[in-house]
């Protein structure tokens, strides 16, 4: 008797979520169970097929207005792409999320990606964009603390480990900035 492969029972599982989701009329929870099963895809070694699970899971959200979740969705993409370096769209994924959450005040979502944003800003380099972003984090957590969120099941790193002068720059400047400002730096991925 052949073992099943846990990818076979994955895709079995999500047939049964979405069906009986989709027969229930509850897109939310097919949402949910969407990007429940992509963190089994990751964990599971795939990648890829998790990105295109939370890709649906962002897709179904936004259709229904299920905006805490299409941000959600994002932000774990944005995630996933970091950990495959693949910066550029992860950078673009988090700004989307980090769109959405501070749209809807959503102050744990909005630290928690601006924090992914950071991690970015220090794996590609840009360490005083790095420093800014952190800095009004911390800014921020020093005027209230701030709460665990969801779907930020593994913390951004804060690179470069060792901050050089550019990063204490930037950190300087980011401690000066309101939530909203370094929400506005950080979306301007020009910058």
């Amino acid at each position: 008797m052949t073992k099943a492969s846990p990818s076979c029972c994955i895709a079995s599982r999500r047939s049964r979520f979405s069906a009986g989701h989709r027969k229930a009329g509850f897109p939310k929870g097919e949402a949910q169970a969407l990007t429940s099963l992509a963190e089994v895809e990751e964990a599971e070694g795939n990648p890829e097929r998790a990105l295109e699970l939370l890709d649906e899971a962002r897709r179904l959200s936004e259709e229904v207005g299920f905006r805490w979740w299409q941000a959600g969705a994002l932000a774990r993409m944005g995630r996933t792409l970091v950990a495959l370096s693949r910066l550029d769209e992860a950078g673009q994924r988090a700004r989307s999320a980090l769109a959405i959450s501070s749209s809807m005040h959503d102050r744990p979502g909005t630290i928690y990606e601006l924090r992914l944003l950071g991690e970015i800003s220090g794996r590609s380099g840009d360490h005083r964009r790095a420093g800014t972003i952190w800095g009004a984090v911390d800014a921020e957590a020093d005027r209230a603390p701030v709460s665990w969120w969801l779907h930020g099941r593994q913390e951004p790193e804060r690179l470069p480990e060792q901050p050089d002068a550019e990063f204490q720059l930037g950190w300087e400047e980011g401690r000066a900035l309101s939530l909203d400002d370094a929400v506005a730096f950080a979306l301007d991925g020009d910058q």
